[in-house]
């Protein structure tokens, strides 16, 4: 119900923000309460709508959450995320509901994925460290949960990953292996940039490799080529570094994106 109450405003979005500070904030307060209660009900499985004793609707808190999220993403625009505490709790419920229910990407309505996921291209790029910090945590549950679920034979997000999206996982790792080389941003990030690099190098094997090759390629002076060449094989090699999940092999990889950034930063050109 408050899902729809936002959605058929008379005062949506667009014409809320350009008519003031009070009415802006307003809407931001609305959004802002349907963004913490799906989020709380990421933490049910059935949701309960009985009017009386005996007249009892019950309801899969899953089918509310990815329903009231395919209506809240549409009205956020960069304006009303702005506001510090709804860009937080937005993607905070995003996050939350990957976690929660990874397997319902699948099925996802191709629409929302997309929606979820240029949401994410823009956190992880947000200047506020905790937005972008959940961004790169989600969009790595995001990859991980791919990459297992081919390991086990199952499609994964598979059904998503056509036309448009054929190469969604290649542009993320692309984004966030020139986010830790090249971007300045807090070192805080750093370690959960470094986990999503690793999901997302599982997803797409043969196509980072030729990524590395293009970079190394792209190096006008061989002696830079050559150093850059041995920090890769660093990258990927030391500490005995797998593209398994755990957290100890986690640990290992973020320790080596750490010595790889140091070396590389500075005298890499981009591709």
């Amino acid at each position: 119900v408050e899902c729809n109450r936002l959605r058929n405003s008379p005062g949506n979005k667009s014409n809320v923000l350009k008519s003031g500070t009070g009415e802006q904030h307003d809407w931001a307060n609305d959004v802002l309460d349907l963004i913490k209660i799906l989020t709380e009900l990421c933490d049910r499985d059935i949701v309960d709508f009985s009017d009386t004793g005996t007249n009892s609707v019950n309801v899969s808190a899953e089918e509310i959450v990815f329903r009231g999220t395919s209506i809240v993403l549409p009205l956020i625009t960069e304006d009303i995320l702005t506001f510090p505490d709804v860009a937080y709790r937005l993607f905070y419920l995003l996050e939350t509901m990957v976690n929660v229910y990874p397997e319902h990407l699948g099925s996802l309505d191709p629409v929302l994925f997309n929606t979820i996921c240029v949401s994410l291209q823009f956190g992880i790029n947000d200047h506020r460290v905790s937005v972008s910090r959940m961004s790169f945590e989600c969009l790595a549950s995001i990859a991980m949960y791919h990459a297992t679920e081919l390991r086990k034979d199952n499609a994964g997000l598979s059904r998503q990953l056509v036309g448009e999206q054929a190469s969604l996982f290649l542009n993320f790792l692309r984004s966030v292996f020139y986010f830790i080389v090249f971007n300045t941003y807090d070192s805080s990030l750093l370690d959960p940039a470094a986990s999503a690099l690793l999901a997302l190098i599982a997803c797409e094997q043969n196509n980072f490799e030729r990524m590395l090759q293009q970079i190394i390629n792209a190096q006008a002076e061989s002696n830079v080529k050559e150093r850059l060449q041995e920090s890769f094989k660093k990258l990927m090699l030391t500490n005995n570094v797998t593209l398994s999940f755990d957290r100890l092999n986690r640990n290992k990889f973020k320790k080596n994106v750490h010595t790889f950034v140091n070396e590389v930063r500075g005298f890499m050109k981009k591709k």
